[in-house]
């Protein structure tokens, strides 16, 4: 009976001991593999941040601060990559494998700043990479994108390759409300407590900072081309609109010109005839100048 109880213990323990292994979870690996000025690195538990050192492995609970020049990349153990805006503080969330399933688990808390993120596409249905905001939680499954904390209130996903889902960060997990896709060439803007608004829209170039266009360039570069192509055109188009508007303004003081010589031909004053027939002619040789440009 002894032995028979013996055999059911460590067949019990044998059992949980499995289930144990086979639940466990394997830290994913993120090394900062560029630094480039003020980058602090305020470890979980810690009341001081210290100077990021480049190739430093980042741990869960690892606060990123970055000052007005500051800027890092970091590179996961797939290849993902995410790069920190100066201005910024970032938190690395979550960061393992769990080998139950193989799936990859990455979560990082952005509260300040710009988060670049070109991440490798995620096979396994249960991995998620996501960039959690005060206002957002964006996640993806292999894609390019931009989250932009402006504030405590308000964040915009931009996004230039693949998929990214957002939801409200006040009901992540709720399935009665619906997550927003955000898909390539469109953004999304979210206020906290509320849904994205509008949806999903298309992309405001406007909106591309020079640090934004770095990024572009170095992983996405026929996007980054395409990117200037049109910021060009708009700056062109908003210049042609200035210049007929001031071609419209000169027309406009030409008749004012001309009510005004007529005036002075009734007084018969010969010497302010002459400077508002000078002015006249100088106003339609700058008309004529801005129709050439047009």
């Amino acid at each position: 009976m002894r032995i028979l109880i013996r055999i059911i213990a460590i067949s019990i323990f044998l059992f949980l001991l499995g289930n144990s292994a086979f639940a466990a979870e394997i830290p994913v690996r993120a090394i900062i593999t560029k630094l480039e000025g003020s980058v602090m690195i305020q470890a979980q538990g810690k009341a001081i941040a210290v100077p990021a050192i480049l190739g430093t492995e980042l741990k869960v609970g690892d606060r990123i601060i970055t000052g007005t020049n500051g800027t890092l990349e970091i590179r996961f153990s797939d290849d993902s990559i995410s790069r920190v805006s100066p201005n910024a503080r970032v938190e690395v969330e979550r960061l393992h494998i769990d080998t139950s399933d193989n799936s990859s688990i990455t979560v990082l808390k952005s509260t300040m700043g710009k988060i670049w993120n070109k991440v490798q596409e995620l096979t396994n249905k249960n991995s998620r990479f996501e960039v959690n905001t005060p206002a957002a939680v964006a996640g993806v499954r292999g894609t390019a994108f931009l989250v932009d904390v402006q504030n405590l209130m308000n964040s915009t996903i931009r996004v230039y390759e693949g998929t990214v889902g957002v939801v409200s960060s006040e009901s992540p997990t709720d399935t009665s409300v619906q997550e927003i896709l955000v898909n390539s060439n469109e953004q999304a803007r979210v206020e906290t407590g509320s849904a994205p608004a509008k949806g999903s829209e298309e992309l405001d170039v406007m909106l591309v900072d020079e640090w934004e266009k770095d990024n572009l360039a170095e992983d996405l570069p026929i996007v980054y081309i395409l990117v200037e192509t049109e910021v060009k055109n708009i700056q062109l188009a908003k210049a042609d609109e200035k210049i007929q508007q001031n071609q419209l303004e000169l027309e406009l003081l030409v008749k004012e010109i001309e009510l005004l010589r007529q005036l002075q031909q009734e007084n018969l004053d010969e010497t302010k005839l002459a400077e508002l027939k000078l002015l006249e002619e100088q106003l339609h040789q700058e008309i004529e100048l801005i129709r050439g440009i047009i």
